[in-house]
């Protein structure tokens, strides 16, 4: 069943990536890199097969050919307010600027948009298209020049120039298609007009190498500042296509197996709490089973079979309640539900609690509160303190004191005790996971008792609420457990 759902949601994956974002499908896309890899490195100036160039391709086309109509409007009423040639020529340079504009988009249209970058890669004809296009747009403009560069300084040779410094800024637009194309679109527009301003009477001689330096600068300029930046991510673009799509694929493939995961481990996690539920039913039966069999059959006893026997059902009664409580903290991401609670309410709670425990021990259980109200999850703060009580009273020989008090700000909570202490040795582990240190316990009988899980609990449910716990011991004196509170847990 779980392999079932990987396998479809793995299919899924790959059926919603394997179209990239211009298209093509990651098995075409790849073909076209490898080809292109492999391709002389001068066909990148004739023109970059790639997805990426081929959408940019087509947008520039419409760009130019824009301004291509534009400039032969701007022309004619150039022309037609202030005429300098027939009507009759007009009207067939008109002609043929709409003709080659048509021819164009038809050379587009059919040879290189329908093209996937595979197939443009593999078809040299396709990937001339630019140039040929750009073959009838220079012989227009060279013939424009010729046409209307006369040997007068006239209105129309001013729009010519206007016209001129259009189409290069467009032109250049485009030389990250074909580096080669756009070169040749430049030098079709001024070559042909520098020659024409030669034979003019009105221009000094020194403006033809001024405009030159002046047309050089500027598609030197339009190149470096836009056509190089463009220029790498149009020929690399592919290829990072292929690595995001690879990437996208690989995440989906990686939430489907936390899905999965995850389906796996709440069906584990509920097996395993109704596990532990029936288990420890059973074994609660157990416990009420010895100690009633200790009440009928040796109720005076102090030493016998039955009673070390409901002693153990004791203990491990505690070590299951504390091994589940452990595996849940740990499985669990906890979330403090914070909300105010009096620090009195709070050592009231743990009084009681433990009042019968302490006086069947024979230890003094003290409380010394303060007047405090917390910003706390109460459930986790209680069961903190509990198990450092009750850590303590394992250990206490006469006296545990739980004391609370402000200091600097915060609050402090101490749970002291009178016993043995904790050697320096031990103090660096004694949070640590089934840690049980050597401590001798109330009438210097090693005690046993617990799985070393208490004080692991304790740092968990500290570290969730924020904060810190500190310990003071000294061997044969007894030992402090701190709770350090933040001034951001005292209610103002």
């Amino acid at each position: 069943m779980n392999e079932t759902i990987r396998v479809a949601k793995g299919q899924q994956a790959s059926g919603y990536y394997s179209v990239l974002r211009y298209g093509y499908s990651q098995e075409e896309t790849a073909e076209a890199v490898e080809v292109t890899s492999q391709e002389d490195a001068r066909w990148k100036w004739v023109t970059s097969a790639t997805a990426a160039t081929r959408a940019f391709a087509m947008t520039q086309v419409r760009v130019i050919e824009a301004t291509f109509a534009l400039s032969l409007l701007l022309m004619y009423l150039g022309e037609w307010l202030s005429p300098t040639i027939p009507r009759a020529a007009l009207t067939q340079w008109v002609i043929a600027g709409v003709l080659i504009l048509i021819v164009r988009r038809v050379l587009f249209t059919r040879f290189m948009f329908p093209n996937s970058p595979l197939a443009l890669a593999q078809k040299p004809v396709a990937r001339l298209t630019p140039l040929f296009a750009v073959l009838l747009s220079g012989a227009f403009w060279i013939a424009t020049s010729v046409l209307f560069v006369g040997q007068e300084l006239t209105p129309t040779f001013v729009m010519l120039l206007m016209v001129l410094v259009l189409m290069t800024v467009a032109a250049m637009g485009s030389a990250p298609v074909s580096h080669l194309a756009a070169a040749v679109h430049a030098v079709a527009l001024w070559v042909p007009f520098a020659v024409q301003l030669r034979h003019a009477t009105w221009a000094p001689s020194a403006w033809l190498p001024l405009l030159v330096v002046s047309g050089v600068a500027l598609v030197l300029l339009t190149v470096f500042i836009v056509v190089k930046q463009v220029t790498n991510y149009l020929q690399r673009s592919d290829k990072v296509d292929l690595l995001v799509s690879e990437l996208q694929e690989a995440n989906m493939a990686l939430e489907a197996l936390q899905a999965d995961v995850a389906t796996e481990l709440e069906a584990r996690s509920s097996f395993f709490n109704g596990a532990s539920h029936d288990f420890r039913q059973r074994l609660h039966a157990i416990k009420l089973l010895a100690h009633s069999s200790q009440l009928q059959f040796s109720p005076g006893a102090t030493d016998s079979p039955l009673k070390r026997l409901a002693a153990a059902v004791e203990d491990l009664d505690a070590y299951v309640t504390d091994v589940l409580e452990f595996a849940r903290l740990e499985r669990h991401a906890l979330r403090p539900k914070l909300a105010a609670v009096s620090v009195q309410d709070i050592l009231q709670n743990i009084d009681l609690h433990f009042e019968e425990v302490a006086m069947s021990r024979r230890i003094d259980l003290r409380m010394r509160g303060t007047a405090v109200c917390l910003l706390t999850d109460e459930t986790m703060l209680l069961r903190i303190l509990e198990n450092l009580v009750s850590n303590a009273l394992k250990f206490a020989r006469s006296r545990v004191l739980v004391s609370a008090r402000r200091r600097a700000g915060a609050c402090l909570i101490d749970v002291w005790d009178d016993g043995p202490g904790v050697p320096k040795e031990e103090l660096a582990r004694i949070f640590e996971a089934f840690h049980q240190g050597q401590q001798d316990g109330p009438g210097g009988v090693e005690s046993c008792a617990g799985v070393g899980l208490g004080l692991a609990v304790v740092k968990r449910l500290s570290e969730c609420l924020g904060y810190t716990i500190e310990v003071k011991s000294r061997v044969g004196s007894g030992t402090v457990m701190r709770v350090h509170l933040p001034a951001t847990a005292l209610v103002k």
